[in-house]
Formats: C-alpha cells, structure tokens, sequence
C-alpha cells in the first residue's frame, strides 16, 4: 500500500494519482512488513515505520527507553542496564512513574512530606505505608520515628531527629510521659521498665519476693512497695534474701539479723541469753543444745543438764572432772569431794601429834575414796 513515493490509496498497484503523492514514503519496497503504516518494533534494529528512527530512538518505543537513567522505563525495568526495556521479561517488571525524574521509580524511598509520589505506587507522603512511622497515631505528640514539633501530626524532616514513640497505640506511652513504676511497662520510651528505670526508687521493689522492700512493705503481694500505706517501715534489711525480713523469726546462730530488727543472735531479745551456747561447747546456761545449732531454743533441749561456765567450752555436764579446784563437770562439786578429801597431817617439833602446835609443820596428803 505504499511506494517509494508516496501512498497507493486506491489500491491499484501505483502511486501515480496526484492524491497518491503524500508524504508518506516505503523505505523498503522489498519488505512488506516495512512501510509508513506499520508499527515500530522496539528492539528488532529496524526502521519498522519508515519514519528514520530506529528503536530507542523512535518516539513511539520511548515507553519502554530510560529517559532518565535511573534503571526504570515507563513501561518496565532496565533489568541488563542498555538504557530501554525491550526485552520481554523487562517490560513485565515495575514501571517509573516520572521519566524524567531519576529519584521518582519504584526503588526510590517515600518522602513523606514533599507531596510526591517518590516510590511510584501511587500513594503520596502519609497515605503511603512506607510513611507509617511518620504519622502520630495516638495524638501525644510523637511518632514511632519523631517528634511532632509542629503539632500537624505528623512528622517530617528535622523531626525525625527527635525522640520516637516507643507505643503509638497508647498516648500515655511517649518519651514525654512519666515512668510508671508496677505497670510491667516501658513508659518513658527509655528502653526500661519499672525497677530497671532510673526514675523508679529501688527502695520501693521487693526484689526478693518475701514481702517487704527496703523502703515499706508490699501490703498488696505485687512486688513493689508503691502503693497506699505501703511506704512504711519496717522495711527489708535484705532485700537479696527472702529469709531476712521484719516478718522472719530470729535465727539465734550464724551472725545474721534475720528479723531485720538491728540486732543479731544472742544479741537479739528473741534469743535469750540462758538458752544460747556461748562457747560452742553443746551446753547452753539453760539446757543441752541436742541439733547442735547452737543454741537451746527447742522445748526438749531445756530439761538436760545445764552448762555452770557457757564462756568456757572446757567446762559443762559432759567434761571429765579435772582436779584443780574448779568444778570442771558442772555437778556443783569441786574437787574436794570429786578427787578425795584432803586432810593436813602435821608433824609437831615439840609434841608428839595433833596439831595443837602453831610452830609446827604441816604437810597434805590425799585420801582416795
């Protein structure tokens, strides 16, 4: 239908009627499939459409050319980097939505607050996903990336140099809301939670779960000390170990204050002296120390036979007497009756016994039983 010279309209082989004399012109009467009236084949190296253009330099292939250089065609994506998309498997891949911007495609980040749509999905500034955490969901003034300085609720630009929100659910949670103590919550966006923050007293935590805390007692059994009437003394002397409080009974042994009352073992009122073995020697004042934990407090450990000298281990019911005139076992007897007893003998100078004789000499001399 067409000729080197023009335009066969008539259909009769030639291009001789005056009409038939148009601009449109074969640029290979050899090819059928090549004439003014066919269409541009992008990426065949061919002037499909006469028009002296070649693939990506013909206006009706710049659809699928990189006008901007920034890898996406209109119509696909510059997978191999030649500057067009004609490649099957390139034109089914993402399209640039501004040609003509080589920071607008579809692998551009969104900025959320130029009114562009940066990422080529169709969806501008906060309407996008992508600006999620710049949107201040929960009014308090911060987003999850900013702070919302200029209260448009939302934040953008130098704003997202501030501190984020931490839960943008909940207005009461923001790096400007204060730390709740025994809500298990990170309040203050910190990255800390009630004992752990610095602004939660440790004074106030039961940390050893017995009751009390350094600083009251945990009267509602939740861990902390921070509720009504509970900032009360006595508080915990340990708060390391359960089995020392205000509430704990005494433990007469072993140097601890274990009912937190400043006083320890023997010097403790709950442990009376009577019923403690001083000298470790299994006798208390008061009875026999039968467990051996030092000290008499048992019901039965009070009837046995008691120590006379609990500052000495070398005396108590259980020692062997000593002849040395000390009542070394305890049995109220010294040695007088223990080791024998003892009678002077006398040997007179002037007379023949007795010992009448103040000038006489007396020697001792032991009678055993």
């Amino acid at each position: 239908g067409y000729c080197a010279r023009g335009q066969d309209l008539d259909r009769d082989g030639d291009c001789f009627d005056l009409e038939e004399r148009t601009a449109a012109r074969d640029c290979d009467e050899s090819t059928p499939a090549r004439n003014p009236g066919a269409a541009e084949i992008c990426g065949d190296a061919v002037d499909n459409d006469c028009d002296g253009a070649v693939d990506r330099f013909d206006g009706d292939c710049s659809s699928r050319v990189d006008g901007d250089g920034d890898g996406f065609c209109p119509m696909g994506r510059d997978l191999d980097r030649d500057g067009e998309c004609f490649e099957a498997d390139e034109a089914a891949e993402a399209s640039d939505c501004d040609d003509g911007d080589r920071s607008r495609n579809p692998a551009a980040v969104e900025v959320c607050d130029d009114g562009v749509d940066n990422d080529c999905d169709d969806l501008i500034d906060t309407e996008d996903d992508a600006c999620d955490g710049h949107v201040d969901g929960d009014g308090d003034g911060f987003c999850p990336e900013g702070a919302d300085l200029d209260e448009d609720g939302q934040c953008h630009g130098p704003e997202l140099e501030g501190p984020s929100d931490c839960d943008d659910r909940d207005a009461d949670v923001s790096p400007a809301a204060p730390e709740v103590c025994d809500d298990d919550r990170d309040n203050d966006c910190d990255g800390r939670s009630d004992e752990q923050d610095d602004d939660c007293p440790a004074s106030q935590f039961d940390r050893d779960r017995d009751g009390y805390c350094p600083g009251g007692i945990d009267i509602d059994q939740d861990g902390t000390c921070f509720g009504p009437d509970e900032s009360v003394e006595p508080g915990d002397c340990d708060d390391a170990d359960h089995r020392a409080n205000p509430g704990a009974a005494e433990v007469c042994t072993g140097g601890r204050d274990e009912d937190c009352d400043g006083a320890t073992d023997a010097d403790d009122s709950d442990c009376p002296a009577d019923l403690m073995d001083a000298d470790g020697d299994g006798y208390c004042p008061a009875g026999v120390d039968l467990d051996a934990n030092g000290n008499c407090l048992d019901d039965d450990e009070q009837t046995g036979p008691a120590d006379c000298d609990d500052d000495d281990a070398r005396r108590n019911p259980g020692a062997a007497e000593v002849c040395n005139e000390i009542d070394d076992d305890c049995d109220g007897v010294d040695d007088h009756d223990d080791c024998g007893r003892i009678i002077p003998e006398v040997t007179p100078r002037t007379q023949p016994s007795g010992c009448q004789s103040a000038r006489g000499t007396t020697r001792w001399f032991l009678l055993r039983r």
